[in-house]
């Protein structure tokens, strides 16, 4: 059951909680510094023994720990080294944006964008950086909603974290930052450990420079050259990294740090801030509820007591396949779930990307045809129709019209939900060169349309359906 998340309505400047409560039964963050390990941290990766068995993996598809890196201060400068950086080695990087600043140091609302188009993550350090704290500032929570809203003005993109500003001292204040954000990175200088997160003073290694080995084996291997790291205490953590400026003799070691951490990308999730801290609070609120095992099928239920709005992030389930399963597919209310398939000691694992509170998922063969009507489940989940009943599939139906010449009226049952397409081939083994209609909304219990055939000795029309 979904806990409430209760916080001191805000009157300071005149602001109120953000956002405006649609679904108060969901929490924005987990606020609180755990006081004990939510869970038992596996220092390797686990594996079901029992065909059908589920499992959330730690991290982003299975990986043994993971990491991001995030720049302070703007930081103008450095824009074209990073982006250039993040091109070479595929790794994303999160700003955390003094707002007040931008335009008078150098830096842009334009250059941010760019940056955001280009795949890196933006987040609040505050208006003022606490330049000046004496009145007439507004105050703590201004400084933290005004941010955020600028930002999310100027670059249309969610600024779902904050770094902040000299650290977690005063005047900061978690309890208000918790009304504004999912997360809030701090400057504690330690990898954070999984199960020991503290989402609103998230630690961080400040760098100058290089982010040493030392730090990322750490998190991957438990070793380290450094003493205090050499141990599986950080072991499969959450290595979080900040830079400031990056001055031109300190961009080599920088550019080598990054490619080793790329280098990992195998085994070290390297992710956005908010990317890390949605999948973490997800699964550490997670539910997950194993509703059907059989060989035919697998149904389950994913849920976490997160707000839905900001976290969509999917969580990696681990589903052992039956050994007769050849080509694993999942759907989630109506959609494909993307999946991989991992092989280890003579069994098969799905890993499945499922966002949690979007639906019930069901896993089964490709070919699984349970009703014998000739259209596998998976297809029928997809189109609305039901795999457990021979007589309901998405039937086509046609025919001939005299007005207008050259035509055929088509109908087929629909439903709820969902979107359809027609497209249209020359002839029957023909590619499909024309769509005729597309996203038509369903009109349960039927849609019908009038097709204009184009002149050919055969034609082949087909009807193709997706959810919303």
């Amino acid at each position: 059951m979904k806990t409430m998340c209760m916080h001191a309505v805000l009157c300071a400047a005149g602001l109120a909680a953000y956002p405006v409560w649609a679904q108060p039964l969901q929490l924005l963050c987990l606020s609180n510094a755990p006081a004990a390990p939510r869970f038992t941290v596996p220092l390797d990766r686990t594996w079901p023994a029992t065909n059908g068995q589920i499992e959330i993996c730690l991290w982003d598809d299975d990986r043994m720990a993971a990491a991001s890196v995030t720049i302070d201060d703007n930081q103008a400068a450095d824009h074209a080294w990073w982006q250039a950086l993040g091109a070479t080695t595929g790794l994303r990087f999160t700003w955390f944006i003094i707002t007040g600043r931008v335009g008078q140091d150098g830096s842009t609302w334009p250059s941010f964008a760019a940056l955001a188009a280009a795949g890196h993550g933006m987040g609040s350090h505050s208006v003022t950086h606490f330049a000046n704290t004496n009145p007439p500032w507004l105050g703590i929570a201004w400084e933290y909603h005004a941010s955020r809203t600028n930002i999310e003005n100027m670059i249309q993109q969610p600024a779902l974290t904050m770094a902040y500003a000299n650290g977690y001292v005063a005047p900061n204040d978690r309890i208000v930052a918790a009304q504004y954000y999912a997360a809030v990175r701090g400057v504690i200088g330690t990898p954070n450990r999984a199960n020991l997160i503290d989402y609103m003073n998230a630690g961080s290694v400040s760098r100058t420079s290089v982010l040493g080995r030392e730090y990322i084996d750490a998190v991957q291997f438990g070793t380290s050259s450094v003493a205090w790291l050499n141990n599986v205490v950080y072991k499969r953590g959450w290595l979080c990294a900040h830079y400031h400026s990056v001055p031109e003799a300190s961009r080599p070691g920088a550019a080598e740090s990054m490619a080793y951490l790329a280098s990992q990308s195998n085994e070290i999730w390297t992710a956005l801030f908010q990317d890390v801290i949605r999948y973490g609070q997800e699964r550490d609120t997670a539910q997950l509820a194993l509703l059907t095992n059989t060989p035919a099928r697998v149904v389950f239920t994913l849920t976490d007591d997160m707000y839905d709005a900001w976290y969509d992030y999917p969580l990696t389930i681990k589903l052992r396949l039956y050994p007769h399963w050849s080509n694993a597919v999942a759907v989630q209310a109506a959609r494909r779930v993307p999946l991989r398939v991992a092989a280890t000691n003579g069994a098969q694992y799905a890993l499945l990307r499922v966002v949690p509170d979007h639906g019930t998922v069901q896993v089964m063969d490709r070919d699984t045809d349970t009703d014998g009507d000739g259209a596998p489940d998976w297809s029928e989940l997809v189109a609305g129709t039901n795999p457990d009943d021979g007589n309901d599939w998405l039937r086509v139906q046609s025919r001939a019209l005299d007005t207008p010449a050259n035509s055929l009226g088509l109908s087929w049952h629909s439903a709820p939900g969902r979107y359809y397409d027609v497209l249209c081939a020359p002839h029957p083994t023909g590619a499909y060169v024309a769509t005729l209609w597309t996203n038509m909304p369903a009109t349960p219990p039927l849609n019908s349309i009038t097709a204009a055939l184009p002149r050919a000795a055969t034609t082949l029309l087909h009807v193709r359906v997706r959810s919303d």
